[in-house]
């Protein structure tokens, strides 16, 4: 526990990724259903489950969290995934420049 206790904050950067299906439901056939199929034996489960799998799933949002001067700071990133992709990577290249 003493380890955490020496931890900066400020030094950190919180990153979360939410993810959602990329079709609103699945198929009755075709790639997407045979793929699914192979790798979830409900096919009911697919809204609830795709997004836990990066073929089936799609980014949504990234929020970044950062502390400074005692405050936590949050951004999050919605719009076209490729957007979300590059702005984030952007944000903690940015982050990662800051604090070496």
């Amino acid at each position: 526990m003493r380890a955490v206790k020496n931890i900066n904050l400020e030094k950190i950067l919180f990153i979360s990724i939410e993810t959602v299906p990329q079709e609103t439901e699945l198929a009755k056939e075709g790639l997407m259903h045979n793929s699914w199929s192979e790798r979830v034996d409900d096919s009911d489960s697919y809204t609830e489950n795709a997004p836990l799998f990066a073929e089936f799933g799609k980014i949504f949002c990234v929020s970044l969290g950062y502390v400074k001067n005692h405050h936590l700071n949050i951004k999050t990133i919605q719009g076209d995934e490729k957007e979300i992709l590059e702005t984030t990577y952007k944000m903690v290249d940015a982050f990662r420049r800051t604090w070496g």
